[in-house]
């Protein structure tokens, strides 16, 4: 399923907002984990839990950053176990989603980054919330 993101509306939106517009994205995506840490802060989590999501987050906020999100910084993300966490990104890895890359340094580190095709359809959902909450 191609993401619905036009690039005319992208460009037209980093002239109107002056800032590139991966920054602003970047910014909305910070901001929607900040709101759901928040709100798990007061309401039981398992209710407001949607892990798959909280990871996604993570990885697109730190896609253009030379910090890479690994295994545990996922599993950190989502509030969930580390098996459970594993779980999850073994089936975000096979639908195409993520990729995963062993630390050069350190073998026991592994880093995992949104594929293509994940960071499109990142990009299309946050250009959205984004537009949707601009005056």
């Amino acid at each position: 399923m191609k993401a619905d993101f036009s690039w005319n509306a992208h460009c037209q939106a980093e002239v109107e907002l002056g800032a590139t517009i991966d920054t602003r994205l970047i910014a909305t995506a910070r901001k929607i984990a900040k709101s759901r840490a928040y709100r798990s802060q007061h309401l039981d989590r398992d209710l407001l839990s949607d892990p798959v999501w909280d990871m996604l987050l993570e990885l697109y906020s730190e896609q253009f950053s030379p910090r890479h999100s690994t295994l545990t910084s996922l599993s950190a993300a989502s509030g969930l176990p580390i098996s459970t966490a594993l779980r999850y990104i073994r089936t975000m890895e096979q639908r195409g989603l993520l990729q995963r890359m062993r630390d050069q340094h350190d073998a026991r580190i592994v880093h995992v980054r949104l594929s293509d095709q994940a960071l499109e359809k990142m990009r299309a959902i946050l250009f959205r919330e984004l537009s949707s909450k601009e005056p």
